[in-house]
């Protein structure tokens, strides 16, 4: 799961090299540089200023949201919760993530978290068809998180409104799968 930071200087992506573990690359190749040294990291999406690398790890022996510099460096904790691909808001203030609410039986729901980290400032409900292989994603404007929901033998992009609401279908294939998407 590449990803390219905003600036376009760097890619970041997950390398099996005595790993898994983060790296970062410069677009023309160089700059090779292991980010991380932890345990099971992946999932790995950058900051919009770019200095930072959004990624889940088991670390601690729960897979959970951590950051590091976009140069290396000490990682810090996100959250306390099971959660996993991460998506950083267009302003940089919030990260989008697929969590765990082990208070309502264990079924995964969106949550957003301060970009400093802490418990989720907002919840919501997915079908639990949802992909969690494949990140929940904010709108270029911020007002709204994608998700893909693949029940059975069809996947769809939905579109969850931050201000609250139900979640809209954005598109309605009969077949056929959605893994990953990007905004133009």
């Amino acid at each position: 799961t590449p990803t390219v930071t905003h600036d376009g200087r760097y890619i970041v992506f997950v390398s099996e090299k005595n790993g898994p573990h983060l790296w970062r690359i410069s677009v023309d190749g160089g700059q090779q540089v292991q980010l991380t040294t932890g345990s099971g990291e992946g999932n790995p999406r950058t900051s919009p200023d770019g200095n930072w690398v959004i990624y889940d790890s088991f670390r601690t022996g729960k897979q959970q949201l951590w950051r590091v510099s976009i140069n290396g460096g000490e990682p810090q904790q996100v959250s306390e919760i099971f959660a996993t691909e991460p998506d950083v808001s267009p302003d940089g203030k919030f990260i989008a993530c697929f969590f765990i609410d082990e208070a309502k039986g264990k079924n995964w729901r969106i949550g957003i978290i301060p970009f400093d980290g802490g418990e989720p400032v907002k919840v919501f409900d997915v079908p639990q068809t949802v992909s969690i292989d494949s990140s929940p994603q904010w709108t270029p404007d911020g007002r709204g998180i994608t998700f893909i929901d693949w029940p059975a033998d069809r996947s769809n992009l939905w579109l969850q409104p931050i201000d609250g609401g139900p979640p809209k279908q954005l598109t309605d294939f009969k077949q056929g799968y959605v893994f990953r998407r990007e905004w133009t």
